[in-house]
């Protein structure tokens, strides 16, 4: 992500990957989250505001919480939270790479189980 100072809500939307409506509710729910207005009373978050919202995704959507729940852990433990969301968000990139080398790997063995056995069939 680039480092602006301030992100509109539909940028916001699709770095997250979600609903420019639900960062709309979310804000209405954890007052941690207030955007500030441009002169055309578009919402623009801060980089900070932003890494809120990824705590409170990852607390709604991955840890399946209620929003009630989900208020109380952000209000008392959000640095604790945090550093949780990042590991699994960075454990997940590790998983996805190594799933995509193990893929990789076959496909390059089944290359030279083929290449093998064209070599033998025409000696």
């Amino acid at each position: 992500m680039s480092k602006k100072i301030y992100y509109t809500t539909s940028e916001v939307s699709k770095i997250l990957e979600i609903e420019a409506s639900t960062i709309r509710f979310w804000e209405k729910e954890f007052p941690q989250i207030s955007p500030k207005r441009s002169e055309g009373n578009h919402r623009l978050y801060t980089q900070n505001e932003i890494e809120q919202i990824k705590v409170i995704k990852y607390l709604l959507h991955e840890q399946k919480m209620k929003i009630e729940g989900a208020k109380i852990l952000f209000e008392k433990n959000y640095d604790e939270i945090r550093k949780r969301q990042i590991i699994t968000y960075k454990l997940r990139k590790v998983k996805k790479e190594i799933s995509e080398l193990r893929k990789t790997f076959k496909e390059n063995v089944q290359i030279i189980t083929t290449s093998e056995e064209q070599t033998e069939a025409i000696e």
